[in-house]
């Protein structure tokens, strides 16, 4: 019988989840036409033993211990190795659905979609949640639609919740960047999307991700406007060679960036204190790359970004790193007092 899908698990440190998702990897309804790859990336913890009793006890389990190089890198070492059909990925701190592999296989082999994927539910510091799409349902549409949506949404880039076909990965040799430090999952999407003429979407919530802070979160970074810059100039270049609407791209392109330099900018805020935080947000608001960048799409962001990003980019330009704290403090009381009111969020 054809292995239907081959799934890769880059596997680091995570000997404190590992059982749970590889109890419900084997508890696929699929598991029997499955290739497990589980690909130990120079683990120093118990995860590389409980690799090891699992591709034991089951023959279609098999494990590779390597030396730590990334994620991107165990995940195109497990590439190297699949051989199914279809192949697709699981976080080892995640839980996919029982279901999730067959259905997803079933709604690519009924409509010929080269890439199906479904709902997932979400748990992280802020709350839980179900992110679901608007696309068409168990039906085949066009790749426009999801390239289209990715432009404009961070919550299209998850790679976990994607059934890929293989055959296009392997003809054209398409493998995450190795060393490439955001937007890695979503650079291999869109280089799949590239090779995809229909997709199919199973509303269903069939992947269970969880945040799990890493200590990386918590290491100060000085290359935070480098990664900003380098994820603009590389969504630009793919989306372009998909085909979208160049006034479309523009202004999606614009959006996300400063949605994205917001976010950088609050992370910071929230992980940081001090003279630590005020040295990281210096060399982000001085970053001519950035600064020039921001300058460029400022213009084509326009009305598409709120009130509260669009003058935190003005502070920027005008590096006033001061004025900018200041400013997210007061919009963050400003929130709160609005919830606090009658009729209210939090009323």
């Amino acid at each position: 019988m054809e292995t239907a899908v081959s799934l890769i698990i880059p596997i680091y440190n995570a000997a404190q989840y590992l059982p749970a998702c590889l109890e419900r990897v084997t508890a696929q309804t699929l598991f029997a036409r499955t290739q497990v790859l589980l690909i130990d990336d120079g683990s120093t913890d118990a995860s590389p033993r409980i690799c090891d009793e699992y591709a034991a006890k089951h023959a279609n389990v098999e494990v590779l211990h390597r030396e730590n190089a990334g994620v991107s890198a165990a995940r195109n070492a497990g590439l190297e190795r699949a051989f199914g059909k279809y192949v697709a990925f699981v976080d080892a701190d995640d839980l996919p659905h029982p279901q999730m592999l067959e259905l997803l296989f079933d709604a690519a082999e009924r409509t010929g979609a080269q890439m199906t994927f479904c709902a997932f539910r979400f748990g992280t510091a802020d709350g839980e949640g179900t992110q679901s799409y608007g696309f068409p349902q168990n039906e085949p549409f066009e790749r426009s639609k999801l390239a289209g949506y990715m432009l404009w949404h961070e919550d299209g880039n998850a790679i976990w919740n994607k059934l890929f076909l293989r055959a296009p990965i392997e003809e054209n040799r398409i493998r995450m960047t190795v060393g490439r430090k955001l937007g890695e999952d979503r650079e291999f999407i869109l280089h799949c999307l590239a090779f995809c003429d229909t997709l199919c979407y199973v509303p269903q919530a069939l992947y269970d991700y969880r945040y799990v802070e890493s200590g990386a979160v918590r290491r100060p970074r000085d290359d935070y406007a480098e990664r900003l810059t380098t994820q603009y100039a590389s969504d630009s270049a793919q989306f372009l060679r998909l085909g979208l609407n160049s006034d479309s791209l523009k202004k999606g392109s614009a959006y996300l960036l400063c949605q994205r330099t917001a976010a950088t900018i609050d992370l910071v805020c929230q992980t940081f204190s001090g003279r630590k935080r005020l040295r990281m947000l210096r060399r982000l608001y001085t970053d001519k790359s950035l600064h020039g960048t921001l300058r460029a799409v400022l213009p084509d962001a326009g009305k598409t970004i709120d009130f509260y990003t669009r003058t935190l980019m003005r502070l920027v330009l005008l590096r006033l790193v001061c004025a900018s704290r200041l400013w997210m403090h007061m919009m963050t009381i400003h929130m709160k007092l609005y919830e606090k009111r009658p009729g209210g969020d939090g009323a």
